[in-house]
C-alpha cells in the first residue's frame, strides 16, 4: 500500500482473476462516498484512488471485502510471489495424482481391471478438484455468492 499524498492512493488488491474481477473491485469502491475517482489494474493488481476528503483506509478495505476480495498491506511483488509459488505447488500435486489416474485409465482400457478401481479413480479426482482446484472453486463460489461473473 502507497499513499501519494492524502487525496491519492495505491493499494494491492488480492484474489482478482479476470477483468469482470477487477471492474467489480473499481464499481465498489467508486461507491463509497468520499472517493471522487478510482481505478483498478488487473495485470498489476493495483487500485489508483482519488478522494474528494480524508477517508478512512479501513472503509475502502471493508468495501473490497465486501464484494470478495481482500487488500493487501504488502507490496504487490511479494503478493504475486505467494501467488507463483502456491499456483506452482497446486499443479505439481495436480499432476502427482493425475499421472496414476491416467495409468489407471490406461490399465483399464486394455482389459486389465484393477479392483477398487471405480473408487480409486474417484478419489483421486476428488483430490485432483477440490484440494489442487480450491482457488479456482473459491474465486467460482465469491463470483456466484456476490451476483457477478468471472472467469472462475
Amino acid at each position: 500500500m502507497e499513499n501519494k499524498s492524502p487525496d491519492k492512493l495505491n493499494l494491492t488488491i488480492t484474489g482478482m482473476t479476470c477483468a469482470t474481477c477487477a471492474k467489480t473491485v473499481e464499481k465498489a469502491i467508486k461507491n463509497i462516498p468520499g472517493v471522487k475517482y478510482a481505478a483498478v489494474n488487473l495485470a498489476t493488481n493495483q487500485a489508483f484512488i482519488i478522494l474528494e476528503r480524508p477517508l478512512d483506509i479501513e472503509e475502502i478495505k471493508k468495501a473490497v471485502e465486501k464484494v470478495g476480495y481482500g487488500v493487501s498491506t504488502s507490496p504487490p511483488e511479494d503478493v504475486e510471489r505467494k501467488r507463483y509459488k502456491r499456483a506452482l505447488r497446486n499443479l505439481i500435486f495436480a499432476l502427482i495424482l493425475t499421472v496414476p489416474l491416467t495409468l489407471l485409465m490406461i490399465l483399464h482400457m486394455v482389459g486389465i481391471h484393477v479392483p477398487g478401481f471405480y473408487y480409486l479413480e474417484l478419489l483421486l479426482t476428488l483430490l485432483v478438484i477440490f484440494v489442487a482446484g480450491i482457488d479456482v472453486l473459491k474465486g467460482a463460489w465469491i463470483a456466484v455468492s456476490h451476483y457477478h461473473a468471472n472467469m472462475d
